[in-house]
């Protein structure tokens, strides 16, 4: 509730296999997005050892990669949609090895996971041009 999203997908929890936990993740859409408008991706994630109750893990903002934040759809062409990719956030990938990392709740560090869900959220500035995403991928990767 709040905020200033036109929209919002939020994923179901998707629970990788066992012994697939992974450490890093990499979300990419195809999406029309014309100027003064915007497609952002949260993630959430829990380890398995982590006792907190997903709904209560906090979403993590993921980053565009590349020229993401540069690249726009034409206004005239509906049908104009690219592809951007999403990346967890360096300040987040601080194991040795590069992996995800994060301070549960209760103090606790936890490097890995095993449970996560995708929220993606649309922002304009103009209520007459809406932005859309028309494939999502979401990869769950092991280091």
């Amino acid at each position: 509730t709040g905020g200033e999203l036109v929209n919002r997908y939020i994923s179901k929890t998707v629970t990788l296999a066992e012994g697939q936990d992974a450490e890093d993740i990499q979300v990419i859409l195809t999406a029309y997005r014309p100027p003064n408008t915007d497609v952002s991706v949260w993630l959430r994630v829990l380890h398995r050892e982590d006792s907190t109750l997903f709904a209560d893990a906090p979403w993590i903002q993921l980053e565009k990669s590349g020229n993401g934040d540069t690249t726009y759809s034409s206004l005239a062409n509906r049908t104009d949609f690219k592809e951007y990719t999403y990346n967890i956030p360096s300040s987040y990938m601080t194991a040795n090895n590069g992996s995800l990392q994060y301070t549960s709740s209760a103090g606790i560090t936890f490097t890995g996971y095993k449970y996560f869900a995708v929220k993606i959220g649309l922002t304009t500035t103009n209520s007459a041009v809406i932005p859309r995403v028309a494939d999502l991928r979401v990869i769950a990767l092991q280091i």
